[in-house]
């Protein structure tokens, strides 16, 4: 201990001295060189310029300050918050102190802003270094600051002014003192941090993150204080204070360094919103393209790696991270802890990356690592801190899309300082040749830092490249040349005598684009290629670009006419060796200065491509290319559209862009020959409904022995959940090896599928086998009872669809064309995921396993999609019945008994509830017609549609207000219907897991029970991705409720192993569907404030009923004394509380509370907020007490009662959230109240089934009471008023088709067509000749060629040849495309142009290309296409374009040509 004393008493001696040393260094590679764009007039750094423009543009009013006030009016409102405005204020002011002392004005104002990131640089090398010292030692602070001092990154950052250098100054100094907070919890280092939090968030929006490490800190303090006194509660009241005044500091700071962001708030956040789309690439800015298909956190890494830090130090952090996580523990434990605090969140957020996922993943991590060292928190207390910074700030900027390097700076120093403590607690733990290796490592590391450190120098030592070739231009061109640049790139300085025109790179690919270019490429002098901005990006999106990519192919390899005649480079260097950064090889073009006699610096070491935020802004490599050849623009345009063939390939797989590559794409349209799925001769086509409902008992019977071993604590074993898990263990099989190119989609893979499961449950029948025959023994008669219900429900909801089967109407029709077409395609793609019907090449980015399900019983079964679609229809809606039946009857299910009565309700009302009942709306229409009647003499008609529109007026909101039972009888075959009995599966599943609460009982059933689950959510992922969140917190409390009951009350083990088991359900469920997450992307997966709210009127219409048992059964539950309350009441009076004497805080307290209390009636009152989140709020806050209530009983007393206020309570905060929040990019709200309120509405249902069970179960024992009489009454009253949609309803609906239609009952979806004439705006379509000539397609065409239809506006009778035949077309409905491709919806609009000008056109040459482009091979021309599109546009297939359109099928209102590809 002396000799470790003395090291460190030594350490500190020459701390300082050191620490000066390398201040001065790194101020010399900081400032030197700080004009390094001496030659422009502005900042060739874009975000630099936009910057320094703002600061130009604000200005502090000189005489009334009172305009500071006014956003619109105040000269000191920037008006723009993509950067924050303290460092553009601290600028801003010192420019005017500068001003103000020195008449000379010449002073530049980038040079000033450049010095102020330098010395912010500095401020973080010497907080680097005091931060190490304080965490670690002196020498661990003075080796971190080397590292930082002579960091590549650091050093170039310190040249700009954009603020990264700022946050990273706060955020090691924030640090810094909340070490402190959590060694002494003083309140003056909580507002310190805070301080520091609140300026740092006001430089730059994304280091709110550093709420993690001030969390951390607190809660560390805390449990240390626990740890060393639990009897000990001051400290933590404390502590909460600290924290409450630490935020408060923040805010103050925030607000007074960024005030406008609170005073303009409308536009600081829509800017705050704008920048978390592009990073996200929701907004498809250009710049952001080059990283499309970048892999997160790979990408980040290589480049620090290569030129930000260099390998040895990039290497070593990382090692760092795992280091400090995993240091002392076991296999198992490291294993365990790099799962929950980086893999889990870091999947999450590589799925979605929304505020929700952030939120989540950075809880799931901090709670990891917190938890995983609680109880060597002494020990570890620094290095969770830091962690709790590095962590999550990498894991949330690591997924985004976009990975601007620069953005990792803020938590570079503090892996410095990791890697530093590292490698010297090694050296001081390890003795001999170990030491000798880590001491020769920290040699290595440091060598190679400071020499990659110094060759930057080279960069600002030289003139900048594109300032050289500016001059050089001037010089060889003195009387001015035509320039062209490219758009959305920097252009050379001095270029004022020359005529500079522009070319649109980032456009869309399109002839006009080309025409354009063309013309411009052949009157141009030169062309100038500015950076590897252009050809870096676009010839990797070939995709999207090919003819872009075309282009660099063929200007680079001078097929253009042009030559590079000058290259401007400069690369890192030293001691003579250049550090080449490669351009060419990423993008995989050739390389035009290996083939140029210019010369160009490009000898060296090839380190490898740089990204643009390093090679870019200070050192672009400056390409010019002289026109030589002066080739007209014909032969331009023939040379682009020749090669574009040759670089159109993709690789194999999904692609990135929502294309398929050639391989998958020939493999679809190879397979799905419509004859080979469904026969006209089958036993299905002659018996459909026999048939199918053979096929759904056959998959239910195979699955029981499962079934009843998961279900074991269920009533009747789970019987009918066999109905749903048949088909979905034989589905997802299927979908895993048709996935996996294993086995193709089709009837013989499915009955491999049934067979192999049938197998491993004989195998565990037979290992069960006197269990399961007692089983059936017992319960024989219940189960032919169920069998009946099960029955019953398809007959029921068959018969509404046999009664009014059309699958289109233009009107009232819905999305059945988009159903029906998404259908058809799964059900002929060969492999998974499937090809995109309405996006000829591209595959569906769609929540479509519901389809597969359908599809794999239409492959069973050989029914055709007109009649299966209906079939379907009335099978979910008995899959959801059966379940909620078997929910319904194990609710009222109890320990030792169960009354007959009991069940039978249970199983009724949770039908009733969930899939029969509709809202108020029904009574209020009929009340209306009523009201009529009797004024008017006049019934009028019942509008079945009007209930699902319950929000008026439209706008805002448009809010959709579906219930289960409007969803089945409009029956689109929607990701929300399908998605009903799955969600039911999630909760039932939740149910017997709750129940078991005994982990040691069987572990097996324990761990299948979760795995059910997890694959459940998985499934629900994929049909139907809005009901993850909440069903996944139904997940996360019924395992909580297990830990709960099996650790027999509350503790740390119950909430550390809830959190581990929901990573695992979540990790499991993501696996379960890897190759549909990795096939599909999201680009809506945030939310933002509310357009609109629900009033106290809509929403009682629409959950009034539940609302009213809900809270009943849990005013019950919470066992509330309103005698005791009102007692209490009473004794508090005025005349008392005047004579109590209270000083002067109790009295603030007081009148605080009260005034409190009188705000939130007046704001309740008032509707300010509406009524649903006062209903909600109430709700939430009875359940929570009876939720308490419930888990201080007995945990072996359970009966579900905690899982349905858990229900509850989930209800209630949908209501509420959905008035807070809303889906980013919905329709206002439409979506989002549509798709959580039928959540809801199911969930309700459940609770207030219990509820009811419970109060009747009373009833029964106890006897009625007035009281009860009077809630029965009301009860009975809105159950009628419920019930009144389903019958006015359903027949309203049952009507609602086209005139004149045969009115026999059936099941063909197409039935409607037959001699039926459609109005369309342009003309009469008579539709029965189009499904003629859809049935001669499917006869006769093999496989799933493209094939070209007229575009229409969506919802009318457009896209029908590729909707009813499966056959992909070019494009479909244009909204829907555009919301599932957002991210290239421009692609949308190109391919209409496209097929406008196929028809329209008579360039045969054009035409021919377009044909070839989309890989067309049929074309048809219908009553359709003759009234959207000239005649003469059509005439040109007629007469066969040279041989290349060929006629095959012809009727009286419908042509098909088949299209004579020529050989390429």
């Amino acid at each position: 201990m002396a000799i470790k004393r003395l090291i460190k008493n030594r350490q500190n001696n020459i701390f300082f001295p050191v620490l000066i040393i390398v201040l001065v260094l790194a101020a010399y590679l900081r400032l030197d060189g700080i004009y390094w764009d001496d030659g422009f007039s502005y900042s060739p750094h874009p975000d630099e310029r936009a910057i320094l423009i703002k600061v130009s543009e604000i200005d502090f009013p000189d005489g009334d300050i009172s305009s500071l006030w006014d956003k619109d009016k105040s000269s000191w409102n920037p008006r723009w918050f993509a950067y924050g405005t303290f460092p553009m204020y601290l600028l801003n002011t010192i420019e005017a102190v500068i001003n103000s002392i020195s008449s000379d004005k010449a002073l530049d104002l980038r040079v000033i802003g450049r010095v102020l990131s330098a010395l912010a640089d500095l401020g973080t090398v010497s907080g680097v270094a005091m931060l190490g010292r304080r965490f670690f030692s002196p020498s661990v602070g003075l080796l971190a600051s080397v590292f930082t001092a002579f960091a590549v990154i650091h050093i170039q950052l310190a040249h700009f002014f954009t603020f990264d250098t700022f946050i990273t100054f706060f955020s090691i100094w924030t640090l810094y003192f909340l070490y402190k907070v959590m060694k002494t919890g003083d309140k003056k280092y909580s507002i310190i941090s805070g301080a520091l939090i609140g300026v740092g968030i006001a430089s730059k929006f994304s280091v709110f993150v550093l709420l993690a490490p001030f969390l951390t800190a607190h809660i560390v303090f805390a449990l240390q204080k626990i740890i060393r006194s639990p009897s000990k509660n001051t400290q933590l009241s404390e502590i909460v204070f600290s924290g409450i005044m630490g935020i408060s500091a923040a805010f103050i700071a925030f607000t007074l360094v960024q005030p406008y962001a609170l005073l303009d708030w409308t536009t600081f956040w829509s800017h705050i919103q704008e920048q978390s789309e592009m990073v996200r690439r929701l907004r498809d800015y250009p710049y952001t393209r080059q990283y499309i298909d970048t892999t997160a956190y790979l990408y980040q890494t290589i480049q620090m790696g290569r030129w930000g830090l260099g390998w040895p130090l990039t290497l070593l952090s990382i090692a760092s991270i795992i280091w400090a996580l995993t240091r002392g523990k076991n296999i198992a434990g490291i294993l365990s802890t790099t799962a929950i605090v980086i893999v889990i969140p870091a999947i999450i957020l590589l799925f979605t990356n929304g505020y929700i996922a952030l939120f989540t993943a950075s809880s799931i991590s901090l709670a990891g690592l917190i938890s995983t060292r609680i109880l060597h928190i002494n020990k570890y207390a620094n290095t969770i801190l830091l962690m709790s910074w590095v962590i999550p700030y990498l894991l949330i900027t690591g997924s985004f899309e976009v990975k601007f390097i620069r953005y990792i700076l803020p938590v570079l120093p503090i892996l410095f300082v990791m890697c530093s403590a590292l490698l010297m607690t090694k050296i001081s733990e390890s003795r001999n040749y170990k030491s000798a290796i880590w001491s020769t490592l920290v040699i290595v590391t440091v060598f190679t830092t400071v020499i990659y450190g110094l060759s930057i120098k080279s960069v600002y030592s030289n003139k900048h490249t594109a300032v050289s070739a500016a001059h050089w231009l001037n010089e060889k061109e003195p009387n001015g040349a035509k320039l062209l640049k490219e758009h959305w790139e920097e252009s050379l300085p001095n270029l004022h005598k020359h005529s500079v025109s522009e070319l649109p790179i980032y456009d869309p690919d399109n002839p006009s684009k080309i025409n354009k270019m063309a013309n411009s490429l052949e009157v141009a002098d030169y062309i100038i290629i500015y950076s590897n901005r252009m050809y870096g990006t676009v010839t990797r999106l070939p995709e999207r670009y090919p003819l872009m990519t075309s282009y660099y192919h063929s200007l680079f390899s001078g097929y253009l006419g042009y030559e590079l005649v000058n290259v401007q480079t400069s690369y890192l260097s030293i001691f003579g060796i250049d550090f080449v950064e490669d351009t060419f090889n990423r993008p995989d073009i050739a390389n035009p200065i290996d083939l140029s006699s210019s010369k160009g610096r490009n000898n060296g070491l090839n380190i490898g491509f740089a990204d643009e935020s390093f090679s870019v802004y200070d050192h672009p490599k400056v390409l010019l290319f002289k026109n030589k050849l002066r080739l007209n623009s014909d032969t331009i345009k023939q040379i682009i559209y020749e090669n574009s063939k040759n670089h159109s390939s993709t690789k194999e797989g999904a692609h990135k862009d929502l294309m398929m590559s050639d391989v998958l794409k020939t493999k679809q349209q190879s397979g799905g020959t419509w004859s080979e799925i469904i026969s006209s001769n089958s036993l299905g086509s002659k018996y459909p409904t026999i048939t199918w409902l053979l096929i759904i008992e056959l998959l239910s019977i195979i699955v029981l022995p499962v079934v009843f071993l998961i279900f074991n604590s269920f009533t009747y074993k789970g019987y009918l959940f066999s109905k749903i898990l048949g088909i979905f263990a034989v589905c997802f099989l299927t979908w895993w090896l048709n996935s996996l190119s294993l086995l193709e989609f089709n009837k013989t893979s499915i009955w491999m599928v049934i067979a192999l499961i049938a197998t491993m449950n004989t195998y565990v029948f037979i290992r069960n086998r006197q269990k399961f025959t007692n089983v059936v023994k017992i319960n024989w008669k219940s189960f032919i009872t169920l069998e009946l219900i099960f029955l019953l429900l398809f007959g029921i909801f068959l018969m509404v669809r046999a009664m009014n089967p059309d699958l289109w109407h233009p009107y009232r029709g819905g999305e059945k064309p988009m159903d029906i077409a998404y259908l058809n395609a799964v059900l002929k793609s060969t492999y998974m995921p499937p090809y995109d019907p309405w996006f000829a090449g591209g595959y569906l980015n769609y929540y479509y396993w519901g389809q597969f399900v359908v599809a794999s019983l239409i492959h069973l079964s050989g029914i055709t999609t007109e009649i299966a679609y209906n079939l379907a229809v009335a099978t979910f809606f008995a899959l959801a019945g059966a379940i909620a039946v078997s929910i319904g009857i194990n609710l009222a299910s109890h320990k030792n008994s169960s009354s007959a009565r009991l069940k039978i309700l249970g199983g009724g009302s949770a039908v009733l509830f969930i899939l029969i009942i509709g809202n108020m709306d029904g009574l209020y229409q009929i009340l209306e017609l009523t009201s009529n009647f009797i004024n008017q003499g006049i019934w009028g008609e019942f509008d079945f549609w009007r209930s699902s529109r319950m929000m008026p007026p439209d706008p805002p909101g448009f809010e959709i207000t579906e219930f289960p039972f409007f969803t089945f009888l409009f029956a689109d075959l929607h990701a929300h219907l399908m998605a009903i009995p799955f969600g039911l599966l999630v909760i039932g599943t939740s149910m017997t897991l709750a129940k078991e609460g005994n982990y040691e009982h069987s572990r097996w059933l324990h761990w299948s029970q979760l795995s059910l689950l997890s694959i459940s959510l998985g499934a629900l992922w994929a049909i139907n991705t809005w009901d993850v969140p909440i069903y996944g917190l139904v997940t996360a409390m019924s395992i909580f409720i297990f830990q709960h009951r099996s650790h027999g009350g509350l503790n740390i083990l119950v909430f550390t192993n809830s959190i581990i088991k929901m990573c695992l359900v979540v990790v499991i469920a993501l696996i379960g569907f890897l190759p549909y997450h990795l096939a599909s992307q999201t680009f809506f997966n945030s939310f933002e404030l509310t357009t609109n709210l629900t009033s106290f009127k809509q929403i009682i219409s629409i959950n009034g009923l539940f609302i009213f048992i809900s809270l009943s059964g849990l005013l019950i539950l919470a066992r509330f004394n309103f005698k005791t309350l009102f007692h209490r009441l009473n004794k508090l009076n005025l005349a008392r509380l005047l004579r109590t004497k209270v000083n002067i805080l109790q009295m603030f307290s007081y009148l605080f509370i009260f005034t409190a209390i009188i705000a939130t009636f007046t704001v309740v009152l008032t509707g300010m907020i509406g009524g649903a989140i006062p209903v909600g709020i109430i709700g939430f806050i009875i359940g929570s007490v009876a939720l308490y209530k419930s888990l201080q009983s007995k945990p072996d007393s359970f009966h579900y009662q905690t899982f349905a206020i858990v229900i509850s309570l989930a209800a209630f905060s949908i209501i509420i959230g959905v008035d807070i929040l809303r889906v980013e990019g919905d329709i206002d709200r439409m979506n989002t109240v549509f798709k959580f309120y039928l959540q809801a509405w199911i969930l309700f249902s459940i609770s207030s089934v219990f509820m009811i069970l419970k109060m009747s179960n009373h009833w029964i024992n106890h006897g009625l009471k007035t009281t009860n009489l009077l809630w029965l009454t009301v009860f009975v009253v809105m159950l009628v008023a419920s019930l009144t949609y389903p019958i006015f309803g359903t027949q309203d609906r049952l009507r609602d088709r086209f005139d004149n239609v045969d009115q026999t009952l059936t099941l063909d979806g197409y039935r409607f067509a037959t001699g039926t004439v459609y109005m369309d705006p342009t003309g009469e379509i008579p539709m029965e000749s189009d499904l003629t000539a859809i049935k001669w397609i499917r006869e006769n065409i093999k496989g799933s060629p493209v094939i070209l239809e007229g575009w229409t506006p969506s919802y009318r009778w457009g896209s029908r040849i590729s909707t009813h035949t499966g056959l992909p077309t070019v494009v479909g409905w244009k909204w829907h495309q555009e919301q599932q491709r957002w991210g290239f919806r421009q692609n949308v609009s190109v391919r209409m142009a496209d097929v406008n000008t196929i028809y329209t056109s008579n360039n045969s040459k054009i035409v021919e290309q377009l044909i070839q482009k989309y890989n067309i091979s049929y074309i048809v021309v219908g009553n359709l296409e003759k009234l959207y599109y000239p005649s003469s546009g059509l005439l040109k297939f007629e007469t066969g374009m040279n041989g290349l359109t060929q006629q095959i099928y012809e009727s009286d209102e419908v042509i098909i040509y088949k299209v004579n590809h020529k050989p390429s």
